[in-house]
């Protein structure tokens, strides 16, 4: 048997030290290494987003004016995915008819509704 219980007692100390560094490395680059795997993710998503610009299509639906109907009412239950408020969606729907946000709405005739829908493009 070489060396006294001090030094053994510090060889000892000395290789639980050893193991705890090593062990401390592996978390430190494990969590670099999942840093930079969602930062990948991330400015890959950002790289798609820029790609594929979001834009929205427009069609037209007919709505017949029922007892009750007003247009605040037909452009609250129609303007969906519009890009702006209810105001200017509004003024579209009265653009689109020839009429203005008084006009009074009679039993029956149609009124042509812009419908907008998101889609990537």
């Amino acid at each position: 048997m070489t060396g006294t219980v001090n030094e053994r007692a510090l060889a000892h100390l000395f290789f639980t030290e050893q193991l705890r560094a090593r062990h401390l490395i592996r978390k430190l680059v494990l969590a670099i290494a999942l840093l930079l795997a969602l930062a990948l993710l991330l400015s890959a998503a950002l790289a798609i987003s820029k790609q594929i610009p979001l834009c929205y299509t427009v069609s037209e639906q007919t709505v017949t004016i029922a007892s009750g109907d007003t247009l605040w009412n037909i452009a609250g239950e129609h303007m969906g995915e519009y890009p702006g408020g209810i105001r200017s969606y509004l003024a579209e729907i009265c653009h689109r008819n020839g009429i203005d946000s008084n006009h009074l709405l009679t039993v029956g005739t149609t009124l042509v509704i812009p419908i907008y829908q998101y889609r990537f493009g």
